[in-house]
C-alpha cells in the first residue's frame, strides 16, 4: 500500500509538472470568468440576460465535461504510458522495486486525482464568476446543487481516464494515442444517434450523468443502473489494460 500511495505521489508530481498541465489550469480558471465577463457586459450594456448565477455553473461544467476535460485526460494518459514508453522512462519506473499492477495503478490513480483537481477548481471558479451575473450569490438549494452535479460528473469522467489508458496501451507514441482516443470518443459521441439502441450502453452516453442529479425526477433504479454501466466498462478495460500492460515488452 505504501508503494502504491508513493508511487501514485510520484506520477502526480509529473502530471502537474507537465506546461500543458498548468496551461491546462489557466483554461479553467480563464473560460468562466472571461465568459462571466462578457454575460455581464452583455447584462449591463445590452440588457441581454442570456444566463443566471444558478445556471452558470452547470454551463460551464456541460463545456468542460463534453469536451475540454475529456480531451485533457486522453492527453495525460497518452503521456504516461505511450509517451514514457517511446522514450523510454517507463523502462526506467519499472527498475524500481515496484510490481507492473501497482505501477499501473498508480498512473490511474495520477489520471483521478487531477480530474478530481480539475473540477474542484471549475467548481469554485464558477460558482464566483456566477456571483457577478444575474441572480447574484447563489441560495443554499443551488449550491448543494451544483456542488453534488460536479461531484457526480467525476464518475464518468474517471471511465474516460480508464478507456483513454486502455487504448493507450496500444501505442508506443502519444501523438498516436491521443488521435486514436479523440476518433473513439467523437465516434462513441456519434454513434447513439445512428444507432440509438446503442445509446444506453454506451459509456460515452453519460458524461452529462451529473444532470440526472440536478433536480430532474429520475429514479433510482435508473441511476443506479447507469452507475452499473459505467462501473462494468471500467472494471473491464481496466483489467484488459493491464492485461496488455503487464504483457508488454518494455
Amino acid at each position: 500500500m505504501n508503494r502504491i500511495i508513493v508511487n501514485s505521489v510520484n506520477e502526480t508530481q509529473k502530471i502537474f509538472q507537465r506546461k500543458k498541465t498548468v496551461v491546462f489550469l489557466i483554461i479553467t480558471v480563464l473560460v468562466p470568468a472571461g465568459t462571466a465577463a462578457l454575460f455581464v457586459f452583455g447584462q449591463n450594456a445590452l440588457g441581454i440576460f442570456a444566463v443566471n448565477s444558478a445556471s452558470f455553473p452547470i454551463s460551464m461544467l456541460g463545456l468542460f465535461s463534453s469536451l475540454l476535460l475529456p480531451l485533457f485526460i486522453f492527453s495525460m494518459a497518452a503521456d504516461l504510458f505511450s509517451g514514457e514508453l517511446g522514450d523510454k522512462t517507463l523502462k526506467l519506473t519499472l527498475t524500481r522495486p515496484v510490481t507492473r499492477f501497482k505501477v499501473f495503478l498508480s498512473k490511474n490513480i495520477a489520471i483521478a486525482f487531477f480530474v478530481v483537481v480539475s473540477l474542484a477548481l471549475l467548481f469554485v471558479v464558477s460558482v464566483i464568476a456566477g456571483f457577478f451575473l444575474n441572480g447574484g450569490a447563489l441560495s443554499l438549494t443551488d449550491l448543494f446543487q451544483t456542488l453534488l452535479a460536479y461531484i457526480m460528473a467525476v464518475v464518468p469522467m474517471l471511465v474516460l481516464g480508464i478507456i483513454g489508458v486502455f487504448l493507450a496501451q496500444f501505442f508506443r507514441n502519444s501523438g498516436a494515442a491521443l488521435i486514436t482516443s479523440v476518433f473513439v470518443y467523437l465516434a462513441g459521441k456519434a454513434t447513439p444517434f445512428l444507432f440509438p439502441t446503442l445509446a444506453k450502453v454506451s459509456p460515452f452516453s453519460y458524461t452529462d450523468w451529473y444532470m440526472m442529479w440536478t433536480g430532474s425526477a429520475v429514479s433510482a433504479g435508473r441511476l443506479i443502473n447507469t452507475f452499473l454501466i459505467m462501473l462494468s466498462h471500467s472494471l473491464i478495460l481496466f483489467a484488459l489494460g493491464f492485461s496488455i500492460f503487464d504483457k508488454k515488452d518494455i
